[in-house]
């Protein structure tokens, strides 16, 4: 969060790889990476990481996230 609040989205996310790798069973940790990634635009990216976390366990949060980032991009499958 830090870095991000710094303006450093590489080094934020590459956090947010770290923590993914520590705890790679823990949807929750998709979901932020998936958030961050929204936050700074990536939303293919991010739609990716809450498919990761989906794969891990379904999560409401990851399902809303990545219809947000559907909205944004302006395809509604």
């Amino acid at each position: 969060m830090c870095a991000y609040l710094l303006g450093d989205n590489k080094l934020a996310f590459l956090d947010f790889q770290r923590l993914i790798l520590s705890d790679p069973k823990n949807p929750m940790v998709h979901v932020y990476a998936g958030n961050l990634l929204m936050t700074t635009g990536a939303y293919s990216d991010a739609i990716k990481a809450y498919e990761n976390a989906d794969t891990v366990e379904v999560t409401a949060g990851s399902q809303y996230q990545r219809a947000r980032c559907y909205c944004a991009l302006n395809n509604l499958p």
